[in-house]
């Protein structure tokens, strides 16, 4: 039988199933305005964009913007190795710093998206999320990286509207008890990822060792002059 000739609640009954089976979604909106009616708002509701695609965001959503509730900034930084991972210094504690090119990515990043999003309208919730990660951070500091959306929708249908959602939660194949990157299956409070975290930001915000807090403030003003965005109420990092 022609799926419009299905009873309403049939036809009901087949649209609640593909939604809650948390397959792509969006090729289903064509069949009827009644199932694109449905459809679109769990098609919109989560964003996953990275850089190279923050110009096309305003295109993308315009029809549909008022369905996003949930936007993910994930930005991938260049590999790296132990010379360039690893704290120096005498206590083996000082922070550690990105290349030129990975924070000329962030901060065009945030630049843009912000500009974008400061002429969204302010009518409905939305999330920003934003991840910053290196697919070498799991063979250095991080052993057991997780990379997933921080928005809290079931796992069958977290993954609905992400483009791509890299995963890195295996064990890396490289010496898993590694004082190097502090960390010890023996002793996990060995541990400490705090520097490697600060390795994305610390030039990027310039909170540098040694510099007077004129020199801090003048580093900071890209960040200052970023544009308000109403629309943004909950924010993740």
């Amino acid at each position: 039988m022609p799926l419009p000739n299905l009873p309403a609640e049939v036809r009901r009954m087949i649209l609640t199933a593909l939604v809650k089976d948390g397959r792509e979604l969006a090729s289903f909106a064509v069949v009827s305005r009644e199932w694109q009616a449905v459809i679109e708002p769990q098609t919109f509701k989560r964003i996953r964009v990275t850089p190279s695609r923050i110009a096309e965001l305003d295109d993308m959503t315009r029809r549909n913007r008022s369905h996003v509730r949930y936007l993910w900034l994930c930005v991938e930084l260049e590999r790296y190795g132990c010379d360039t991972c690893s704290p120096t210094g005498e206590n083996n504690d000082a922070p550690m710093f990105n290349s030129v090119a990975d924070d000329l990515l962030i901060k065009e990043a945030i630049q843009s998206l912000f500009s974008i999003l400061s002429t969204w309208n302010t009518g409905s919730s939305l999330t920003l999320d934003i991840s910053v990660y290196s697919t070498s951070d799991q063979e250095h500091w991080f052993k057991y990286l997780t990379f997933e959306p921080d928005d809290d929708e079931d796992e069958a249908s977290s993954n609905q509207g992400y483009s791509y959602i890299p995963s890195f939660n295996q064990v890396a194949s490289c010496e898993v008890d590694d004082p190097r990157h502090r960390w010890n299956t023996a002793d996990l409070s060995v541990y400490k990822a705090q520097y490697a975290v600060q390795n994305v930001f610390t030039r990027i915000l310039d909170d540098q060792p040694d510099q007077s807090d004129d020199e801090e403030m003048d580093g900071l003003e890209w960040w200052r002059e970023l544009p308000l965005v109403p629309a943004i109420t909950p924010f993740e990092g």
